[in-house]
């Protein structure tokens, strides 16, 4: 599980201002075997993070097919992807 504390803030950019929040690639919801897994871990601004669910789209399929090619997600959890794709 992740903890919430005090967020950084982006200096420059589109996102300037606003915090970073560290969220799940693949969501726990869908995929749980991967929840305390830093590789399925990424840094969102704030807007992105609040805007974001637990619906897989392209990016993720893409990356969970790397994870299961490579054997670090099961085959459960690849077809649990596939039937959650948008």
């Amino acid at each position: 599980m992740l903890f919430r504390s005090f967020p950084s803030h982006d200096t420059k950019g589109l996102y300037k201002g606003q915090g970073a929040e560290c969220d799940h690639v693949l969501p726990r919801a869908i995929v749980p075997e991967l929840q305390n897994q830093v590789f399925n871990l990424e840094l969102l601004a704030a807007s992105e993070y609040r805007a974001k669910s637990d619906k897989i789209g392209q990016r993720q399929v893409t990356f969970a097919k790397e994870l299961y090619d490579a054997k670090l997600l099961s085959e459960e959890g690849w077809k649990r992807v596939e039937l959650n794709t948008k």
